[in-house]
């Protein structure tokens, strides 16, 4: 009959194997050996690391891989797509941050234009100039105004820009009818608050511009810089001495016409010519600036020094509308 002592577990004997000495000095040897391929493998990845670093390619190798001539044009097309990874190689690159592109813009222009935030700031950094820009539009800040877009304008103005930047931002926002970013730019203002003011009034009684405000802000508008100092009857030499209610009716703006004659700026003033107002939109067909004007009691026999009358403008043009409403309140 077999033996029937029981056996010692497999893993107890190989347990007691691992105890013997020789076992443990091999144990140890191994030990070593894969401490010292990892620490092997870290120089070695640190030393791989040091020779990309000082053969890594440089900006315009990067760009020409990324097919971007190096050109002011196509700096300034990545600004205004607001690609800052190429902007940013392009300046590393010493392309001029300042340069104008073929069509009349820098960089700086154009990532303003296009509202692109990260690129303008990274273009800033670069100590961009905002007193250098364009023929195709005003300064960076004018632009950023004309738009509306706060975060923008308060970032350029953080930059430090010229007075003069500051003025025509906001001459320009005045344009668009940004009655908010008026408010902001007023404390930077430098100079003549009231001559500003007027200035800007001008603008505003231009008629809107691009991607201005809504036209509901552009009453609101003129109440702000007529409380700010603009003149009202403020005369511009260089158009035959038109006012700015001239303007203002000429270019359809009713509701700058409408604060300016609630605010008792007269309803008949003469430009050179002896023309007012009213003489002015009876020969343009604008009747309803021609309503408000008579709502205010304008002259509707007004006769320029040429002898010509509201009415026989109206006639010229065979505009019914404009006779009839002229006839109804009493010219001839």
């Amino acid at each position: 009959m077999p033996d029937t002592a029981p056996t010692t577990p497999l893993h107890e004997r190989y347990l007691a194997r691992l105890k013997q000495p020789r076992w443990v000095a091999v144990l140890l040897v191994f030990a070593a050996i894969v401490t010292g391929l990892a620490g092997f493998t870290d120089s070695a990845k640190k030393l791989v690391g040091l020779f990309q670093t000082e053969h890594k390619e440089d900006p315009r190798q990067q760009l020409t891989r990324l097919e971007q001539p190096f050109t002011q044009d196509a700096f300034v097309a990545a600004a205004a797509r607001g690609d800052e990874p190429a902007v940013q190689l392009y300046l590393q690159a010493a392309m001029p941050v300042d340069e104008l592109s073929g069509q009349g813009l820098t960089a700086l222009d154009a990532a303003t234009g296009a509202q692109r935030v990260a690129v303008v700031k990274r273009l800033l950094a670069a100590k961009a100039d905002q007193s250098r820009w364009g023929p195709r539009q005003g300064p960076a800040l004018a632009r950023a105004a004309t738009l509306g877009d706060e975060p923008l304008m308060r970032l350029l103005l953080d930059a430090g820009p010229a007075p003069e930047v500051v003025k025509r931002a906001y001459v320009s926002a005045a344009g668009a009818g940004q009655l908010a970013m008026l408010q902001i730019l007023a404390p930077r203002l430098s100079g003549t608050q009231g001559q500003i003011a007027t200035e800007a009034l001008w603008a505003l009684a231009g008629g809107p511009i691009e991607r201005g405000a809504p036209s509901s802000a552009r009453g609101p508008t003129a109440t702000y810089l007529l409380a700010a100092g603009a003149d009202g009857q403020a005369v511009d030499p260089e158009v035959r001495n038109a006012t700015v209610l001239h303007r203002a009716t000429y270019s359809g703006e009713r509701d700058v016409a409408r604060v300016l004659l609630d605010q008792g700026v007269p309803v008949d003033p003469r430009d050179a010519d002896g023309a007012t107002p009213l003489w002015w939109v009876a020969g343009i067909g604008k009747v309803e600036m021609a309503e408000l004007l008579i709502e205010h009691r304008a002259d509707v026999k007004v006769i320029a020094k040429d002898g010509s009358s509201a009415m026989a403008r109206a006639r010229y043009n065979q505009d019914d509308q404009m006779i009839a409403l002229l006839r109804q309140h009493g010219a001839r």
